[in-house]
């Protein structure tokens, strides 16, 4: 006969989620979709980093080896994705730096590459630079007519 108080209830020492857990989960998800949609241009690699240490924490308040093993691979991938992140963004794609050449007016140059992020006003004519989030920079300078007399792609 098996009496009531020696039985092992296995879900009873089990971590169990509260109000509060729930609250920051989340507020935690609300903030890593912001991060992915609203902080250019390094936001979803934030993001990424976020929801790995969401899952994490998830994984370490429940005690599961599988999901801590996911958050180790989706750490991993980050780790690996920074390089596409901080070089991968160009301020001019190839393609469109192809259809701007010496010569061309400046409304052609901002059809094809839109507004520039600075224009520097001298004396021979404007220099319009195209800055993006990398170190790579694109100078095109025009003469005084507003023609392109020079295209600078810094690498």
């Amino acid at each position: 006969m098996t009496r009531t108080s020696d039985t092992i209830d296995p879900l009873q020492n089990a971590p169990r989620f509260s109000l509060a857990t729930l609250f920051g989960l989340v507020t935690a998800s609300a903030i890593i979709l912001w991060l992915f949609f609203f902080v250019y241009p390094f936001g979803p690699l934030l993001a990424w980093f976020g929801a790995s240490t969401l899952v994490a924490k998830v994984a370490l308040q429940i005690q599961n080896r599988l999901l801590g093993f996911l958050c180790a691979v989706m750490f991993a991938l980050g780790i690996l994705g920074i390089p596409f992140f901080v070089m991968g963004r160009h301020a001019v794609s190839p393609n469109q730096l192809k259809r701007i050449h010496v010569g061309a007016t400046a409304s052609q140059v901002e059809s094809a590459l839109g507004v520039p992020t600075s224009i520097t006003t001298g004396s021979t004519g404007d220099d319009w630079v195209y800055s993006g989030a990398t170190w790579c920079y694109v100078t095109i300078s025009f003469d005084a007519d507003g023609i392109v007399n020079y295209i600078d792609h810094d690498h």
